[in-house]
């Protein structure tokens, strides 16, 4: 079991909230939640909190005033005393808590399949004392195993980054060595030649293998956020290299540049978006696909009419895939929602792609691919004059 404790007290103020909203929020509230008292005494409980213990989901604690922290697993456990840490006004966080629900009364109904239980206690103070304790819960299936995964995959992705630095550093040596021994045989050779012709390729290739190296160390690095004015066209010639990294060879990636138009943009995280949506296109698709990037001309549709008050650039990549069925597309842009049964998938990815279009004060929309049949991804950044 694994046990985060902050000192910090909870910024939110309860009394900024009315009470009978924040019971609504936790009833509707998808994760498993409940609201404790001071005392640790359950005050509500939402249904999905319920299901996750095999409950009827309007089993109602208050009544029993039952508290959490009471529970014989719990004090098994001495999570209890790391319960009394969340009603002292800390953050507490407990990852990885074994728990069986049939063995407490309450939870006779319950499944006897142990629960691998994920805890976030977050205190709502008040001006002056502690108002009440939200109890947020995720099982293994549901959310804990994700947690793990990306702590496990934060830290590896941060050796990564120091792995591909000191690889990429040896690639320039090895490219700035061939480089000096190119230039000597273009200053040898007769520039009519064929062998001048044939070094003069393998500088062009010297310098798109660096340029590429860069893109890369760029991409994995994190960068300060900094919007400058950029020709999207020019963009995406320059990006293409890298873009094209995210698909397999038997993917086709089409490109259309429509428009020259300028927009505002960090190119470091639009490169992170854009190679998300590949990668989303890429996963629907499989082995084999068609994929077509168009930069054109187009406003985005906001409550089913287009979105005229400003100029607007429209990046536009749709896939040869099945498409993203209506009743999910709400969720899609959710963190952590995902319909991939790859256990590597996260469910991030669209979460920040969207993230990322709002930071360059964009939009980010989901259609149909009426050329190829699948989905189209569709991000909308308002132009800026050349100025």
């Amino acid at each position: 079991m694994t046990v985060i404790i902050s000192n910090q007290p909870a910024p939110l103020c309860i009394l900024s909230l009315a009470v009978r909203e924040l019971r609504q929020f936790i009833t509707l509230f998808r994760q498993p939640a409940q609201i404790w008292s001071p005392e640790g005494q359950v005050l509500l409980s939402n249904a999905s909190f319920n299901s996750l213990f095999g409950l009827e989901p309007g089993f109602d604690w208050e009544p029993l005033g039952f508290r959490f922290s009471d529970d014989p697993q719990i004090r098994a456990a001495g999570a209890d005393q790391l319960i009394s840490n969340a009603l002292n006004g800390r953050y507490v966080d407990i990852q990885g808590l074994q728990y069986v629900p049939e063995r407490n009364p309450h939870f006779s109904s319950g499944s006897s399949d142990a629960l691998k239980l994920f805890l976030n206690l977050q205190p709502i103070m008040g001006v002056e004392q502690l108002e009440c304790i939200i109890c947020v819960v995720s099982d293994y299936m549901a959310g804990g195993e994700l947690m793990e995964q990306q702590l496990i995959r934060s830290q590896k992705m941060e050796n990564l980054e120091t792995l591909a630095n000191g690889v990429a550093h040896e690639f320039n040596n090895l490219l700035t060595g061939i480089k000096g021994m190119t230039s000597l045989i273009m200053d040898e050779a007769e520039q009519e030649s064929e062998i001048h012709s044939f070094a003069k390729a393998i500088d062009v290739s010297i310098e798109r293998g660096a340029h590429l190296i860069e893109q890369l160390l760029s991409y994995s690095r994190e960068m300060p956020y900094m919007l400058k004015r950029s020709d999207v066209a020019s963009y995406f010639r320059d990006s293409l290299p890298m873009l094209q990294l995210q698909l397999s060879k038997r993917i086709h990636l089409e490109m259309r540049i429509l428009s020259q138009a300028n927009v505002m943009l960090d190119r470091h995280r639009l490169d992170q978006a854009i190679a998300s949506l590949l990668v989303n296109a890429r996963n629907a698709m499989g082995k084999n696909g068609q994929i077509i990037l168009t930069v054109s001309h187009l406003s985005p549709i906001g409550d089913g009419q287009p979105v005229l008050d400003m100029s607007w650039v429209c990046i536009s990549i749709e896939d040869s895939g099945p498409g993203i069925p209506p009743e999910i597309r709400e969720r899609i842009f959710e963190p952590f929602f995902t319909t991939s049964r790859n256990a590597s998938a996260t469910g991030l990815g669209l979460s920040v792609a969207s993230k990322i279009v709002k930071l360059h004060n964009g939009l980010l929309q989901v259609a149909d691919s009426e050329e190829l049949g699948g989905a189209a991804m569709r991000i909308f950044l308002p132009t800026v004059s050349e100025g």
